[in-house]
């Protein structure tokens, strides 16, 4: 609106300087050529049709003027509504995309056998018996981090049980220990739609090419739906081979 309104007060202007020009134009041709009652008929007709050709030319040069800067203010118009119109696009499906990586982390499911001690009265244990646990959704990532059993060696080869990723590595003190285990596999269709998404923020058409902010501040949404463990994952997951040769650079970028 700002623009058209611009855009209206030039055409006002140029239509104002054109009646001056009609109005005062013996005042001009007398500024121009001197005092015309001195001057005789035939030369009085002809300076001021040489006047008359200049305020034209002038009226002319104006209206230009005003049909380019017009055509300036609507390519600057067509611009901010082109840029409008693809942040709409871009995020109507990047939004769409972070609403099936939520339901991608809902159907995250493991089921395990674990022991299950009975007590008696007395709090002594006279039995157990195996049970079948089941973790869901982004729990999963709590569990394998922090309580899931691994089987493991210490330093003087004996067989101990750690609990969770976060002992194992402790323990391993190596990376590459979760290349294998089968862990990752529970996760890879989450990873793979987590890279698509960032890899469509960095390389999408529809946002400014050198607007790294604009990028930065939605890949700053998706990061604050991550929870702290999704994090720890997704840097083990960049420093493994399934992460390493495309992803570890965007999540570094």
């Amino acid at each position: 609106m700002r623009n058209i309104a611009i855009s209206t007060v030039i055409l006002l202007l140029i239509f104002a300087s054109y009646l001056i020009c009609i109005f005062y134009s013996k005042d001009i041709a007398t500024l121009v050529y001197g005092d015309l009652d001195k001057v005789s008929n035939m030369d009085k007709i002809g300076q001021f049709g040489d006047s008359a050709g200049a305020v034209n030319a002038l009226f002319s040069g104006l209206a230009f003027a005003g049909v380019v800067i017009t055509l300036i203010i609507q390519n600057f118009n067509s611009k901010k509504e082109t840029e409008a119109s693809n942040r709409i696009r871009f995020e109507n499906i990047f939004f769409q995309m972070l609403s099936l990586h939520q339901e991608i982390i809902n159907e995250l499911s493991f089921t395990e056998d674990v022991d299950e001690n009975i007590k008696d009265d007395k709090g002594k244990l006279f039995m157990y018996r195996k049970v079948k646990e089941h973790i869901s959704g982004r729990e999963l990532f709590t569990y394998f981090y922090e309580s899931k059993g691994f089987i493991t060696e210490d330093e003087d080869g004996r067989k101990i049980e750690v609990h969770g990723l976060k002992e194992l590595f402790q323990t391993e003190k190596d990376n590459s220990i979760y290349e294998d285990l089968v862990v990752p596999t529970y996760f890879d269709h989450y990873f793979r739609h987590l890279y698509r998404i960032v890899k469509f923020v960095d390389t999408t058409p529809f946002l400014p090419k050198n607007d790294f902010e604009t990028r930065y501040n939605y890949i700053g949404i998706l990061r604050a739906q991550l929870s702290r463990n999704e994090l720890i994952f997704l840097f083990y997951n960049g420093l493994s081979c399934y992460g390493n040769e495309k992803f570890k650079e965007l999540i570094e970028k």
